[in-house]
């Protein structure tokens, strides 16, 4: 799709941020404010490149070892599979899907950098990295790495189309011969869950003989939850995964984001998820089917 030609548009409720939200001096103040927002959705472009790489941080917030600015120009590079989203007269990217070939590119840096990322993250899981590497390195297995980014308060919904439009253009690019006839493909999904340390301030009213109970087993069953929703319908079509923490870093702002999610007891981890490829259309199906 060549210019500025839009994809489609859609319009959906976007709750308010604080920055966004007016002094609240009326008698609706104690009611959350929504926003309308129209979104539209574009092939990626060179006008994209620093707000991609912006989006791309929020899943390699651990480290400054993968060179997301090739990251990004590789994704812009291939603009006949993947899709930003933008709010109406904005510039900059709100949300991408995409996929790129780890086959293809396996020379290209950043995805050196960034299988590696992964292996080192995986030390302690020998198990589970053997069968990582297993898929890596197979010449048989073609791998694409799906690359879904969003800001947190953009509304779930555009997952369906996004995703659609997706597994529409994989097609239409194996159709010309493209590298995009995959095997599997892989996700690096997004996930906290309550930080033990926290249990008993959770209960704290509580009598002191319940609260204890009620820690251990929040402590004893922590329970994975995921910072986009569909990425736990993927999760259940997936043939392979496994989490690993991520790795705390001098780097302020990384810090001050981290140290944010833990005052409020949040353990922030990583999933590696790995499907067949004949389960992304049913992946697909549940999702619209789930998220409307």
């Amino acid at each position: 799709m060549a210019g500025d030609e839009k994809k489609s548009s859609g319009s959906h409720k976007r709750k308010e941020t604080p920055a966004e939200s007016h002094d609240s001096d009326s008698e609706d103040s104690g009611m959350e404010d929504f926003v309308q927002v129209d979104f539209e959705f574009f092939d990626p472009k060179p006008i994209d490149h620093q707000g991609m790489k912006t989006l791309l941080r929020q899943s390699f917030s651990d480290t400054d070892d993968i060179n997301l600015d090739e990251l990004s120009d590789l994704i812009i590079a291939q603009p006949l599979v993947g899709s930003t989203v933008k709010a109406d007269g904005q510039t900059d990217p709100f949300a991408l899907l995409t996929v790129i070939s780890l086959s293809h590119h396996k020379e290209k840096g950043c995805v050196v950098q960034l299988l590696n990322y992964l292996r080192q993250r995986l030390s302690k899981h020998q198990q589970k990295l053997s069968k990582l590497n297993e898929y890596l390195s197979d010449s048989s297995k073609h791998v694409g790495l799906v690359i879904s980014e969003r800001l947190i308060n953009m509304p779930p919904q555009i997952a369906p189309p996004l995703y659609k439009m997706l597994l529409e253009e994989i097609q239409w690019a194996c159709d010309d011969k493209e590298p995009f006839n995959f095997d599997y493909f892989m996700f690096i999904s997004k996930t906290y869950r309550e930080d033990e340390s926290v249990a008993d301030e959770v209960v704290d009213n509580e009598p002191q003989s319940r609260k204890k109970k009620k820690a251990k087993a929040m402590a004893s069953t922590p329970v994975t939850l995921y910072f986009q929703a569909e990425d736990e319908i993927i999760f259940k079509y997936a043939e392979f995964s496994v989490d690993y923490r991520q790795i705390v870093t001098v780097d302020s702002a990384t810090a001050d984001s981290k140290r944010t999610f833990q005052d409020y007891g949040i353990e922030t981890a990583r999933k590696i998820m790995i499907l067949k490829k004949d389960e992304m259309p049913k992946m697909l199906a549940e999702l619209e089917e789930l998220i409307k």
